[in-house]
Formats: structure tokens, sequence, C-alpha cells
């Protein structure tokens, strides 16, 4: 019988992964944070998330250096009856879609669809349970997490942006 090459997906095992590894470390295995990457919503429903740029956020300091103000977060009016808008992004993708992200951006979209899914799986697996047992979702299974993040991140690209339009050569007639 000939024998198959194994692919990456294939040679992971509960042996092989890394325990105890944090959930972003696991990323950056994969992509810096400043990549473009390619991710998908493989859930049947759509999923919102909210992400906050890197140069969204300005400090300076106030009171000849005695207060330190940042500006850029969501903040309270001055009389505390409201609130001011920051500029943190909401993001949403829908169920199937598939969008380009700067790895940042796809670091908390992959985290918390990993999360939801596993949550949603855990209640299916045991919808009824007494009111005094307690419901453990178990977050830090290093397989099931190199395993979701292979089916979210499908790899970096290489996008432009605001690439000029090559002018045609004009048609004789």
């Amino acid at each position: 019988m000939p024998q198959v090459a194994q692919t990456e997906h294939q040679q992971r095992t509960a042996t092989s992964i890394t325990e105890g590894k944090l959930f972003r470390d696991r990323l950056r295995d994969r992509y810096k944070a400043t990549d473009y990457v390619r991710i998908i919503n493989i859930d049947n429903e759509k999923f919102d998330w909210q992400y906050f740029p890197i140069d969204g956020e300005v400090e300076g300091f106030s009171d000849n250096g005695a207060t330190r103000v940042i500006e850029g977060r969501q903040r309270f009016t001055s009389n505390f009856d409201g609130r001011l808008p920051g500029n943190e992004q909401i993001w949403s993708l829908g169920a199937g879609d598939s969008e380009v992200l700067v790895g940042a951006n796809a670091d908390l979209f992959i985290e918390g669809l990993y999360k939801k899914l596993v949550a949603k799986k855990r209640l299916t697996d045991t919808p009824k349970i007494s009111e005094t047992q307690a419901r453990s979702f178990n977050w830090n299974d290093g397989l099931l997490q190199e395993q979701m993040i292979d089916k979210l991140f499908l790899g970096i690209e290489n996008p432009t942006f605001n690439e000029p339009q090559r002018s045609q050569a004009p048609t004789k007639k």
C-alpha cells in the first residue's frame, strides 16, 4: 500500500501539543499582529466583536505634568450623565463569511469565536444539569485550540490598497 504524506493538520495529536501555552502565543506562531490575515466565521450565526486600534489613543499630560490624560477611549461626560464615544470599532462577520483583517484585530475575532463555539458545544452536549452543578467550558485545551485556530485562520494575505489604474492604450479605429 502506498504511503500517504501527512499534512500539518494530521500530525497534531494530544501528545504533540504544548499545554499551558497562551492562546495569543499560538496565534503569534502563525502570524504577526501587523500582518494582514484572512479569517472565516465557521459558526452558523454572525459574530460581533470590538477592536481598538493601536493608534486609537493619544497620551498627554496636563497641570504641568501632574496629571496623565489619555484621549481616544470611551469616557463619561464632565457631569457623568452620559458617555462620549471613543475610537473603538465594532466589527461583525456573518455566518460563513471570510474577511482580511490586520492581525491584532484577527486575534480578537479568533479568540472570541473560539470561546463562543466551545461554549455552544458544551451547552449542546449537556443541555440540562443540576442547579448545584458548575459548568466547565475548558477553554485551555491546547489540542482544541490548535484545531479551532486551523479552521478559523485561513492564511496571511498581501492586500494592495489604492493601486493606481493602468491607463489603456487608445484603440485605433
